[in-house]
């Protein structure tokens, strides 16, 4: 598996090289010109009635640590320290798969937690990262077990796939990782191996161009994504236990104890603090780009503006530590995984000016 190892990673960076001054230049400028555009379209959004009543998912045994919804948004993924991670249908909540080991071969599934859940862009994959130190790739369709991406030396507690689908970044103890996920091979190889140890989260941007992750070191660090080149690193005052690139790609969202922080994703410039978000968990940012959703205290979760970082509203119901969100890809629904074994499924919906009156 490994005999084209050093082949591939020399075309990995190459695929850096090949970018010419002009077009890193775009690369720059492209963000600029969209965050105009995304704050012009944007709307706020509210939580409608059926918030009251949302969507629950029950399955799992144990605390549920992930999710993610499909590009589609049909299917849910959770992943749960109960060894499993699950597809459920994202309507009816009805379960589809179950994604485990079935112990007819060594390496075919999860002997521990699994700590996170990923969909390829396509929806035809899935990704799983657990605290037996193994990344497992699964057919979406199927719940067969294709491979596993070994050679991590301690649990991995977050992955995120490359927009072309191609590559998945890795977080872990020892460190943030890439890897090739062709599916012509299923032998995944990890490309490049960056710094920051300890590493809690990880994340690519809307391009794939640029990674950014944190961990238990206080920094926030962005990464050239194909030479592994690490082009940022802003200081914290605490761990960071959540990170997300906002859809255009301009903004950071980083979560520690201490709240809610929002980042100029080319400059590395704090653009806020949101207020009233101490001991903020999960972060994510609606398709849209206007609002942070993030997990406070332990069973709260606040949607804020994403500029002033102002409340706009409140989602109760868990009744233990919310692990981890994820919005929907058009952004009328919000999934959130608990420690109280359950996938909640919450509805929202564009705020209309004409009846607030605006």
């Amino acid at each position: 598996m490994q005999n084209d190892l050093p082949q591939r990673c020399q075309q990995f960076r190459d695929r850096s090289a090949r970018l010419t001054t002009n077009t890193r230049w775009l690369l720059v400028l492209i963000p600029l010109f969209l965050v105009a555009a995304t704050t012009a379209a944007a709307e706020p959004i509210e939580v409608t009635a059926p918030v009251r009543n949302p969507l629950v998912l029950l399955g799992h045994d144990d605390w549920v640590t992930g999710v993610a919804f499909s590009p589609d948004g049909t299917r849910v993924a959770s992943s749960s320290r109960d060894k499993t991670a699950r597809l459920w249908d994202s309507v009816s909540g009805q379960e589809l798969q179950t994604l485990k080991s079935q112990g007819r071969q060594l390496k075919d599934g999860h002997e521990s937690y699994v700590q996170a859940v990923a969909f390829s862009r396509d929806g035809n994959f899935l990704a799983t990262a657990g605290a037996d130190k193994a990344i497992y790739y699964w057919s979406a369709s199927s719940g067969r077990c294709l491979a596993c991406l070994g050679q991590n030396k301690g649990p991995v507690l977050s992955v995120t796939y490359s927009a072309d689908g191609r590559w998945l970044a890795s977080a872990g103890a020892d460190s943030v990782k890439v890897w090739d996920t062709d599916p012509e091979r299923h032998n995944g190889a990890y490309i490049l191996s960056l710094g920051g140890p300890d590493a809690l989260c990880v994340s690519f941007n809307p391009d794939g161009t640029r990674l950014a992750s944190g961990g238990r070191d206080k920094i926030v660090r962005v990464w050239d994504a194909f030479s592994g080149e690490e082009l940022l690193a802003m200081p914290a005052s605490d761990q960071i236990l959540s990170i997300a690139f906002s859809p255009d790609g301009s903004k950071l969202a980083t979560t520690s104890t201490d709240g809610v922080s929002v980042w100029d994703a080319l400059t590395g410039n704090l653009l806020f603090k949101a207020k009233e978000t101490r001991g903020a968990g999960a972060v994510a940012f609606h398709p849209n780009g206007s609002v942070l959703a993030v997990v406070v205290g332990d069973n709260l979760i606040k949607l804020c503006d994403s500029i002033s970082g102002k409340e706009l509203s409140t989602l109760k119901g868990h009744r233990n530590h919310i692990s981890a969100i994820a919005f929907s890809p058009d952004g009328n629904r919000l999934a959130s995984a608990s420690r109280d074994r359950t996938v909640r499924i919450w509805t929202l919906s564009p705020r209309s000016r004409e009846r607030k009156g605006l």
